[in-house]
């Protein structure tokens, strides 16, 4: 019998709660979104390799983006870039418990604007009909006075880490937020352990309020060991489901 903090237990855990889906006739999607991509490498290319042809939003950072990332990306089916702010840059002042922003309401909304509409240029020009305009926000914050701006330039899509599925917070800007991360962060990024990942996606699974729609984020620079354990664990389980499939990101914020 496994121990509650293992592959198996999460396995069995999950195709459990899956089963109750089906029965209940219930199709659960899950939507896969990769943060932090700068550049290419092994990383990378493993990351393309586990989730074995799965669709992902990659959101990529676009001041310091490096054309091996575009080369990568061109080679690899199934993978929209999403546009992950501008620098990844920090304009929180010290010794203040703000917490880490870049589309920051600190700053005039006229130059947070200008380094988003910058990197969407950049964006587009690397990587053409890949490049989709969806903004993540960096360490998911973003403030609620440049939302009508993000609109106006284009953006379609906002997402974050938290539960407001299918809300549109500004006419034209829809947001589907990831519930679920792969990693703990507090002390060092690691994967969040088999039982604790097993606990937080039953508790989706079983909630119907979320409209069926499970968000997974992952981090390949600062994956363990046992997390690409995980990713490849999770891919598998929900392709092999009756009631559950992958759906393409970019499909999630296209209009009704």
């Amino acid at each position: 019998m496994p121990t509650d903090d293992t592959r198996e237990y999460f396995e069995r855990r999950v195709t459990d709660a899956l089963d109750v889906c089906h029965k209940q006739g219930r199709e659960v999607r899950f939507w896969w979104r990769d943060d932090d991509a700068v550049r290419s490498g092994p990383m990378l290319r493993r990351l393309f390799k586990v989730v074995e042809g799965a669709p992902l939003a990659l959101a990529v950072i676009p001041e310091p983006a490096q054309t091996d990332l575009v080369e990568t990306v061109a080679g690899a089916p199934g993978i929209a870039v999403f546009q992950h702010g501008w620098a990844h840059v920090n304009h929180a002042p010290r010794g203040q418990s703000l917490g880490a922003w870049e589309l920051d309401g600190l700053r005039p909304a006229e130059q947070v604007l200008a380094e988003m509409q910058s990197g969407k240029t950049r964006l587009e020009t690397l990587f053409g009909d890949r490049f989709k305009p969806i903004m993540v926000p960096p360490w998911n914050r973003v403030h609620p006075s440049l939302l009508p701006g993000l609109a106006a330039q284009g953006f379609v899509g906002i997402s974050g880490i938290g539960e407001g599925v299918g809300t549109e917070p500004v006419p034209g800007l829809r947001c589907f937020d990831c519930q679920f991360d792969v990693l703990r962060w507090k002390g060092g990024a690691r994967f969040a352990g088999w039982k604790r990942s097993a606990g937080e996606l039953v508790t989706l699974l079983m909630d119907p309020a979320d409209e069926g729609i499970i968000g997974i984020n992952t981090h390949h620079a600062a994956t363990d060991r046992e997390g690409w354990a995980f990713i490849a664990s999770l891919n598998r389980l929900v392709a092999d489901h009756p009631a559950a499939a992958w759906v393409p990101p970019q499909s999630l914020f296209a209009r009704p």
